[in-house]
């Protein structure tokens, strides 16, 4: 099993009148890997940000297309996970909850993101030697009771081996 902790996601909301603006988060290196020995399952994320940019309830929800894009390499079946850490922070004391978060492997259905449990985003045979790609699309969706800010959260994925 390999867990990654890398992906910060990043959503500014924008109100109706102009926010002030608010202090980005830090940016995380541009390339996170999680890999065991060669013959072993091996997780990379080519980039560990994701910044949906910046949005409004009128929109209801914003969607970016292979939002993520990570390299899955494994000698058999594999099975690729992910949950929220957390809900999504920012400076507001009011959070947007993870479930809020979709994810789809590109083009397949959208799966609610949760904090208590694990949803499977994808699963494959054996790889080939460099790894196979699997992209990634969020959508986050929107209420007008969300205060305009710039929030974050991380989202743990993990690649299990499968029998």
């Amino acid at each position: 099993m390999l867990t990654i902790a890398a992906l910060l996601a990043v959503a500014r909301i924008s109100s109706a009148s102009p926010a002030p603006q608010l202090p980005q988060p830090p940016r995380r290196p541009a390339t996170a890997a999680a890999t065991a020995a060669a013959s072993d399952l091996a997780l990379l994320v080519r980039s560990s940000d994701v910044d949906l940019g910046e949005m409004s309830a009128i929109d209801a929800a914003a969607v970016q297309l292979r939002a993520l894009s990570l390299v899955v390499r494994s000698p058999g079946r594999w099975r690729l996970t992910v949950r929220s850490d957390s809900d999504f922070r920012g400076a507001s004391t009011r959070a947007v909850p993870a479930e809020r978060l979709k994810m789809r492997v590109t083009g397949g259905p959208f799966l609610a993101l949760s904090r208590s449990q694990t949803v499977t985003l994808a699963a494959g045979k054996e790889t080939s030697p460099a790894g196979d790609p699997v992209d990634l699309d969020f959508r986050l969706d929107l209420g007008w009771d969300d205060p305009p800010g710039v929030y974050s959260g991380v989202l743990l994925l993990t690649l299990l081996p499968e029998p």
